[in-house]
């Protein structure tokens, strides 16, 4: 009889964790492409002096985007940065070397690279880095004010067709105001980290949104009552407060006249607050409900976003 009961409970274990295999699928992988900059930027910046601050700009963007894309917890981040892959290579010469025991658990395995189903490519299109100065004699204090501007274009690549899935372009624009007495000078160290820094949170946002989003959008993972978890991490630039439109998935959609899949129909039924934003996923209550589930999708509500 016990040997009967055990039988059965292995048998029972194997069929749950066999179904368990099939029920989570595989996350998709993303590489983020190195940002680059038009060639006629290029010339411009350093015919104006200005190539170290855009320099400085697409560090502090090539960091946000890439925490960006993590917080969304759609992806597996495949490593593109050529720093990075370096290092990767460095330790898998080591292990061919000989110096390391290679039947180890856990020891790479050489040429073992995971790759990428997507690509997100970013480009500068325009920069433009103003400073303007206007003295008051009579209170003895200069107005400095320092504004940077910039345009940039941003796609998907789907790497086993290289079609672009999703393309979008948006302006950027970071300022900061300053008074300062004559005698002194302005705090450009101070003034440009923090220009940096908002530029490269704007593009992340930016990213996120109209690209990565509109083409994975989040989903909507538990709701209890009328709080509602949705697949929306912090570092994606989402805000207490801020309001999301839910939708439910209908029947896929083709063009008529090309046959081109469209995707699935999105029926709206209902929006939700953000009340609270953590890491990797986020909570809000619903304003409006007309049967938000678990698995329907979440946008950023097109009247709030278009407020940011």
């Amino acid at each position: 009889m016990f040997k009967t009961l055990t039988t059965t409970a292995i048998f029972l274990a194997t069929i749950c964790c066999a179904a368990q295999s099939v029920v989570q699928p595989k996350p998709l992988t993303l590489a983020i492409g190195k940002i680059t900059v038009n060639p006629s930027v290029i010339d411009a910046v350093k015919s104006t002096g200005q190539d170290n601050s855009l320099s400085r700009v697409i560090e502090g963007m090539e960091v946000q985007l890439r925490d960006a894309i993590v917080s969304t917890g759609k992806f597996q981040i495949v490593e593109r940065n050529s720093n990075s892959l370096k290092s990767v290579q460095e330790e898998q010469a080591l292990i061919s070397s000989g110096l390391v025991d290679k039947t180890k658990p856990g020891t790479a395995q050489i040429g073992d690279f995971t790759g990428a189903n997507y690509i997100v490519v970013t480009q500068v299109t325009d920069y433009q880095d103003f400073t303007k100065k206007q003295s008051n004699e009579g209170t003895g204090t200069t107005v400095v004010l320092r504004k940077i501007r910039m345009e940039m274009s941003s796609w998907i690549l789907d790497t086993s067709t290289t079609e672009v899935i999703q393309t979008s372009t948006f302006q950027l624009e970071a300022k900061d105001l300053q008074q300062l007495r004559d005698s002194m000078e302005t705090s450009a160290g101070t003034t440009s980290d923090k220009l940096y820094s908002q530029l490269a949170k704007d593009l992340a946002r930016h990213v996120i949104r109209d690209i990565v989003y509109k083409r994975f959008p989040p989903r909507v993972l538990a709701r209890t009552g009328n709080v509602v978890t949705i697949q929306i991490g912090k570092g994606t630039g989402a805000v207490k407060g801020e309001k999301w439109d839910i939708f439910a998935l209908g029947k896929n959609l083709k063009d008529p006249d090309t046959g081109k899949d469209l995707g699935p129909e999105e029926i709206y039924i209902g929006q939700v607050e953000l009340t609270r934003v953590n890491p990797d996923k986020s909570q809000a209550r619903t304003i409006e409900d007309n049967g938000i589930e678990e698995g329907s999708i979440a946008r950023p509500s097109e009247t709030e976003d278009n407020g940011q």
